[in-house]
Parts: structure tokens; sequence; C-alpha cells
């Protein structure tokens, strides 16, 4: 639906497909969704689940569904990681 929605320019619909998305999303789920989004260029929906797996870390990287994630979202993900592990050095060194 959120395809059709930016093909046909319904913006109003394409924000509440995010919204729904983002209320919805499982930690079992979400790397899923980011392999989807990945795939059909969706970068709010790309954002929408990076931001999951960072407010969800652990649970997320215990879902079976992690250790099946493809090279373009494991790349994402371990790009996240490396901006938040440099944020956490950059806050200690402010110490």
């Amino acid at each position: 639906m959120l395809q059709g929605a930016r093909k046909y320019q319904l913006s109003g619909l394409a924000e509440r497909c995010l919204e729904f998305v983002e209320n919805h999303l499982t930690d079992d789920g979400v790397c899923g969704v980011l392999e989807q989004a990945l795939t059909i260029r969706e970068q709010p929906l790309v954002d929408v689940c990076l931001r999951h797996i960072g407010n969800h870390t652990p649970a997320v990287f215990q879902s079976p569904q992690f250790l099946d994630i493809g090279p373009d979202a494991m790349e994402q993900v371990r790009d996240l990681m490396s901006v938040r592990k440099n944020y956490f050095y950059v806050r200690l060194k402010c110490l």
C-alpha cells in the first residue's frame, strides 16, 4: 500500500502507512521490514526500522530473523552501530 501511495502521490496515505508500520513493528519483524524497505528504496521506512533497531538492539539481535538478513540490511545495521559506538566514545571523552 505504501508503494501505491507513493506512486499516486497520496502523501497523507503514505504518512499513515509509515505511522502504522512504526506503531506495529516488532523486534522479530523489523529485519524483514528493513529488507523490504531497502528493496523498494523507501528511505523513510528504512529510517523507522533503524530507529527501532537502535532502540531495541539486544532483542533484535537475539531474534532468529536477524541472522537471516541480507548484506544490504546488515550494512545498514553495521553503520547504525558504528555511529552509536562513536557517539558513545565521544561522550566518554567529555566526562
